[in-house]
């Protein structure tokens, strides 16, 4: 995703006149705004971009927050070089998914487990077995915006 925030609160904020509420005027992430419904009631409206320092997708904070050696996955590369070399490219997003499939699938089980990766060697698993670091500082802005609604 190269859309920059702008580009992207302008994408939000259209979306919401076209449903009706012309009043949702979002400038910015990690804040909630209040808009009215009618005179009795209204609700609270915030968004969040999941990126990698303003690029990217939620991929893109995944691989930076492994916990996890990573040498499997990083083997990619070679592949993905290979590819180059002989005039071919991939996206960087299916480079991403790949690279997290390879993660989840070599890098985080072990060797009985793999004897049943289906079951054992997914990225919910490797959620589970704590093989990404949910404090890491690049979810900062995600934890700010989740503790908004406490």
């Amino acid at each position: 995703d190269n859309h920059t925030l702008a580009d992207r609160l302008l994408f939000i904020n259209n979306a919401f006149a076209q449903a009706a509420w012309p009043n949702v005027n979002l400038t910015q992430i990690n804040e909630l705004i209040s808009c009215p419904i009618d005179e009795y009631c209204g609700v609270k409206i915030g968004c969040y971009f999941m990126n990698y320092k303003g690029q990217g997708n939620l991929e893109d904070v995944l691989i930076h927050i492994c916990s996890q050696n990573t040498t499997f996955a990083d083997a990619l590369q070679c592949w993905r070089d290979c590819f180059t070399q002989n005039g071919k490219s991939i996206k960087q997003s299916e480079y991403n998914k790949q690279w997290l499939q390879f993660y989840a699938r070599y890098d985080c089980c072990n060797k009985k487990e793999a004897t049943q990766a289906a079951k054992n060697c997914t990225m919910h698993k490797a959620f589970e077995k704590g093989s990404f670091d949910l404090n890491n500082p690049v979810l900062f802005d995600l934890h700010q915006f989740l503790n908004l609604f406490q």
